[in-house]
């Protein structure tokens, strides 16, 4: 008997992955496919309705053209017309922050927030049911789906203070923390292997402090530091994506370094 129940569940369960396409990651509160398809050429555009969502507008743009080499026109309308991406507020539904939804039929896509950051999400969603195939016609299941975000604290950490990445690393790191849905950047720059930010009130704390006589366990002496410009400059990428930057720095740490 438990053999047979173990073969039915794994044969559902078999059924209902294989009939599910719509592989997005975090998975959406709902999410509904339909049947056909809406595909998306040169002639296809971008609208959006009021100012805020033009910088995912110029995003999603950016990013057509970046990996699919397909660049959309992007305008300001206030109606859906046909073969169009279209990005615009709703307040009169639920007032989450990050919640949105999204529709696509053989017109369009329709992305519906509450906020700026809902318009983002939307979009992140949109681009993980793009083909990964570069092509200049791209097919995309019609399905309708309505998300928002579970927690009110998603974050990513990365420790550069024992282990120093370069700035296109830290770049697309802040990329995958966008794809997830995350909304914090929980970014770790000191420990006693190294102070890895540069202050300039106080330049000892990188003359001293970016490079010490091995550690505990015998690893190599070390020098790598994040000059202040750049640093900033990761700031204003992390605000891009609707993501909060969090610095952890470790003073009592730097007390062993000589």
């Amino acid at each position: 008997m438990k053999k047979i129940l173990l073969a039915i569940f794994i044969i559902s369960t078999t059924l209902c992955f294989s009939q599910q396409t719509l592989n997005i990651i975090p998975e959406p509160a709902n999410a509904e496919e339909k049947e056909g398809t809406f595909i998306i050429t040169s002639s296809t555009r971008i609208a959006f309705t009021t100012n805020g969502i033009e910088n995912s507008a110029g995003f999603l743009n950016n990013y057509l053209k970046k990996y699919y080499r397909l660049q959309l026109s992007v305008i300001k309308k206030n109606v859906y017309p046909e073969n169009t991406i279209y990005l615009d507020y709703d307040n009169k539904h639920i007032s989450v922050p990050g919640y949105y939804t999204m529709n696509v039929n053989k017109d369009g896509v329709s992305i519906k927030a509450h906020d700026p950051t809902g318009v983002f999400y939307g979009i992140q969603t949109l681009l993980q049911l793009l083909p990964t195939e570069k092509s200049n016609n791209l097919t995309i299941q019609q399905c309708s789906i309505v998300d928002s975000p579970r927690f009110a604290y998603r974050g990513l950490h990365l420790d550069c203070g024992r282990h120093f990445f370069p700035v296109d690393f830290i770049k697309q790191y802040i990329d995958f923390i966008a794809m997830s849905k995350m909304n914090t950047f929980h970014w770790h720059l000191t420990e006693d292997q190294g102070w890895r930010i540069e202050i300039k009130k106080y330049p000892k704390l990188t003359q001293v402090g970016d490079c010490r006589n091995g550690t505990i366990i015998g690893h190599a002496p070390g020098m790598a530091l994040l000059m202040e410009k750049k640093f900033r400059n990761h700031g204003a990428y992390s605000r891009m994506y609707f993501a909060l930057l969090i610095i952890l720095l470790s003073l009592s740490k730097m007390c062993s370094m000589k």
